[in-house]
Order: structure tokens, then C-alpha cells, then sequence
């Protein structure tokens, strides 16, 4: 129970962060638009880990993704698998400062499949239960 209450922790600061602008000393500014992309991508890696963690031991739910292992540490989590999602992300930068249409494409596949990876955390959960 207590770690799906940091669940919807996470994902209510992380929905609040994309619709509040920053106030510093009276003068409002905004979040660069790729730091609001990568910020929420990291949120949600964080949420998909966690829940990952929390499901997968022996007996229990395996790790689907064979680049982390059937059982993987935090460490190696959030070491393989931010870096695996810097590459995208890089891209969608790069597209942006370029001004090219269609940078938020890559960003968004980083996001979808660490919804993927939660709903798929929660299912197994569910079914282990």
C-alpha cells in the first residue's frame, strides 16, 4: 500500500510540474519545453523501476526486458536504463534545437514505454497477489 501511495505521489508532481510555470522572486518563468519532457520521462522511469522492484523476486514476476536481467538491481535499473532512455531523449533535443517537426516523437516513445513497463508491473502484481 505504501508504495502505490509514492506511485500517485510521483504522478500527481509530475502532472503538477507540467501545468505550473516556475516563480522565482515575482518574475514567473517557464520550464523549457524538452526539460518538462525529460523531467516527467524521468519521473515516470522512476515509477516504472520501483514498481518493477517491488514485483520481481524469486517466485514472483520476472523482468520482461532481457538487457536488465530476470532479477536486477536498483543499480542496475536506474544505471542501464536512464542511460538507455538518454538516447532518445538526445534526439528529441537535437530535433528541437533544429526546429524540425516531430521532436517530440521520440520522447514520447521513452514515455509510452515506461507506461508500458507500469501497467505491465501492476498487472503482474495483480496476478501474483
Amino acid at each position: 500500500m505504501v508504495r502505490r501511495g509514492a506511485s500517485l505521489l510521483a504522478v500527481g508532481g509530475l502532472l503538477l510540474l507540467l501545468v505550473t510555470p516556475v516563480s522565482a522572486a515575482g518574475v514567473t518563468r517557464k520550464i523549457g519545453t524538452v526539460t518538462r519532457y525529460v523531467v516527467a520521462n524521468i519521473l515516470l522511469a522512476a515509477v516504472d523501476y520501483e514498481s518493477a522492484h517491488a514485483v520481481q523476486h524469486r517466485g514472483g514476476c520476472l523482468e520482461s526486458n532481457p538487457a536488465f536481467g530476470h532479477y536486477p538491481s536498483r543499480a542496475r535499473f536506474y544505471g542501464e536504463g536512464l542511460a538507455i532512455d538518454a538516447g532518445p531523449e538526445l534526439v528529441g533535443w537535437l530535433l528541437h534545437r533544429k526546429h524540425l517537426r516531430g521532436w517530440q516523437a521520440p520522447l514520447a516513445v521513452v514515455a509510452a514505454w515506461h507506461g508500458e513497463g507500469i501497467a505491465s508491473n501492476l498487472r503482474c502484481n495483480s496476478i501474483a497477489k
